[in-house]
């Protein structure tokens, strides 16, 4: 079996939710200012060609983030939607599944093609960072026929050592578990619409994520055309997502994330309500980079 190519940074097992009959979905960009609306399968969209790839390590090394990382990511996170799509409450998933959905939802926020090479470089950043920490401990437990540096030593016995240290680096910086830990004492709750006709869309940012450390945090995650995933710290803040209509609660977050989509919005149908409304709000207020400014000050990162 060849090395996989197509690196998906919206795993195609999310998309399929928004599959109609046909097996496909409705795939919005914006070219030369132009709307366009194509018809897809998951699998085809929302992927970058060896976006997960370190070129500087040989094959099958290279695609370890793909292969290994995120195929498990992804296989049990697959495991976890269902759960919440069939309405299994928290109280009853295993440690597994918590962690894989925790997992996912950090990675949602951090695994994009805009925010991969901002990761890279803090990776090497760090590593670079770490050179006098490394030297005064190799210093320590040199022997009298060991090189004078740590880099030659590390040169001499695995040259590739920096590369792989960034594979481990990039996991920590996508799997946190500082922040996974508190996302897994919030309180969850799938909101599912059901009085309107209007449909939750997906896009390249769909994860809502604000002030989590604050007693008003929440995320808001689509996770079908119908369904909604909310977490909060205060579970009083769930009676401000039951108290609004439905359209009020569809419109909010798909203006939302449609607003800071990068390149994609999926949707269900191409409804001429619903092309004007992706065509007036896609792409509107992007993040800007850097998206991680405090990467680099994670002491935990540094090896």
């Amino acid at each position: 079996m060849g090395e996989p190519h197509k690196h998906h940074f919206i795993p195609a097992f999310y998309l399929r939710q928004w599959h109609g009959p046909d097996d496909k979905l409705i795939e919005y960009t914006i070219k030369r200012g132009k709307l366009i609306a194509k018809a897809v399968n998951a699998v085809s969209t929302g992927f970058e060609r060896d976006l997960y790839e370190l070129e500087e390590l040989p094959s099958p090394l290279s695609q370890f983030l793909e292969k290994q990382f995120f195929s498990y990511v992804d296989r049990t996170a697959s495991d976890a939607l269902a759960m919440l799509l069939k309405g299994v409450p928290k109280r009853l998933w295993s440690s597994e599944m918590l962690s894989a959905w925790t997992r996912y939802l950090i990675g949602m926020h951090t695994r994009h093609y805009d925010t991969i090479p901002e990761i890279r470089d803090a990776a090497k950043t760090l590593w670079a960072a770490s050179g006098q920490q490394s030297q005064r401990i190799y210093e320590g437990i040199r022997q009298p026929e060991d090189p004078t540096t740590f880099d030659e030593w590390i040169a001499i016995r695995d040259p590739l050592v920096p590369h792989k240290a960034a594979i481990n680096l990039m996991i920590a910086a996508m799997d946190n578990p500082i922040v996974g830990q508190h996302i897994l004492e919030m309180h969850w709750e799938v909101i599912e619409i059901a009085a309107t006709p209007r449909r939750f869309l997906a896009s390249d940012r769909p994860l809502g994520m604000y002030l989590i450390k604050e007693p008003t945090g929440s995320i808001t995650l689509p996770i079908s055309p119908t369904k909604l995933f909310v977490a909060v710290n205060n579970p009083n803040y769930l009676d401000n997502f039951r108290r609004q209509k439905c359209r009020e609660i569809v419109d909010q977050i798909n203006g939302d994330h449609i607003a800071r989509a990068r390149r994609f919005v999926w949707a269900r149908d191409k409804s001429r309500p619903q092309s004007e409304f992706v065509r007036r709000h896609m792409s509107t207020r992007m993040e800007k980079a850097p998206f991680f400014p405090s990467l680099t000050n994670y002491p935990s990162l540094v090896p």
